[in-house]
């Protein structure tokens, strides 16, 4: 038996260009002029959440801000190193062609002292239940735009530390 949901919701940039055009027929917008309007928009607030550290407000869905993790070296209860960085896969797999040692080499992040950097997605005060199951994750361009941000070291971010 097939299940069917009461709340039937598309959240893509078409079908609100279609919702949109059906509430302002004298200002019609093609889908393409919608897609390069949100991507502006989101474009300019990620420049500011990165640049001026920017808190940002959707209302309804949270807050959404830039923090930075320090990546320390722990011990497990059993004595074993917990080092929670991620993979350098292209020293791994140079290290296992050439050595035969499948230990994996992780990123130290020395140009940022050891954090890492991150839009967070403050969920606490949303207007939906079972807020756990949603999750935020970040488009490559924005990705590279905070890494050449980073790398570029025009002034220090200094992001709230989490």
């Amino acid at each position: 038996m097939e299940r069917t949901h009461k709340n039937k919701l598309d959240c893509r940039v078409e079908t609100y260009a279609v919702h949109y055009n059906s509430l302002n027929k004298e200002n019609k917008l093609t889908q393409r002029q919608h897609t390069l309007i949100i991507k502006t928009f989101f474009t300019i607030v990620v420049r500011e959440m990165v640049n001026n550290m920017y808190r940002f407000h959707f209302i309804g869905l949270g807050w959404f801000y830039l923090i930075k993790t320090f990546q320390e070296v722990k011990l497990d209860p059993e004595g074993k190193v917990v080092f929670n960085a991620c993979i350098d896969w292209s020293s791994t797999k140079d290290i296992i062609s050439r050595l035969g040692n499948k230990k994996r080499v992780k990123f130290l992040n020395e140009h940022t002292n050891g954090y890492t950097y991150s839009i967070l997605w403050y969920k606490k005060h949303t207007k939906f239940t079972n807020r756990s199951f949603y999750s935020f994750e970040l488009c490559r361009n924005v990705k590279r735009y905070m890494a050449k941000t980073i790398f570029s070291n025009i002034k220090p971010l200094n992001a709230y530390i989490r």
